[in-house]
């Protein structure tokens, strides 16, 4: 079963300890086999992007020994964004949540000051001014960009709005 990209649904999760698309993609001897290995996989890779993210790349390489056991009790909950498997492989991509008191007590001794509470959303209306005009809900580069982002789990959050009908019923360029 597939959903929209997290970017794109109704509900934008917003959460500092949330690495939504992290995506996996594991060959192994049955699809049971590959999927349980990828459940690994999306945990360890999910960890060393929020701690790139909320600390630096320097931290992360400092942290790349770390084994999914050790990254395990960090865990509060997966969810599948969407998956496909065939015989030997399992293709996913997943919203890692992490616990924050965890992460916070963790990342303090790499002294990064992670703070509890996320500031209020800001709002990017992306417009392209492109040789045709200025696109504001079509497809384009430049909306695009903000989408690929994925800003909603930052310190500030950062929201691109769908492009739904009640969206470009409300504001044109």
């Amino acid at each position: 079963m597939h959903s929209p990209a997290p970017a794109l649904s109704g509900l934008i999760e917003t959460n500092v300890f949330a690495v939504p698309g992290v995506e996996v993609d594991v060959t192994s001897g049955d699809a049971a086999s590959a999927k349980n290995q990828a459940l690994m996989d999306v945990q360890v890779k999910a960890f060393f992007m929020l701690v790139e993210r909320l600390a630096s790349p320097e931290v992360a390489r400092q942290l790349r020994g770390m084994s999914p056991q050790e990254i395990a009790p960090f865990l509060k909950s997966l969810s599948i964004e969407k998956e496909t498997s065939a015989p030997g492989r399992y293709i996913g991509t997943f919203t890692v949540r992490f616990l924050p008191e965890k992460m916070q007590k963790f990342l303090a001794g790499y002294n990064v000051n992670v703070p509890t509470q996320q500031a209020d959303p800001v709002l990017v209306i992306p417009v392209f001014r492109g040789p045709d005009g200025p696109k504001l809900w079509e497809d384009n580069p430049w909306r695009q960009a903000w989408i690929d982002l994925k800003g909603e789990q930052g310190v500030v959050p950062i929201i691109i709005p769908l492009g739904d009908t009640d969206d470009t019923a409300a504001l044109t360029t």
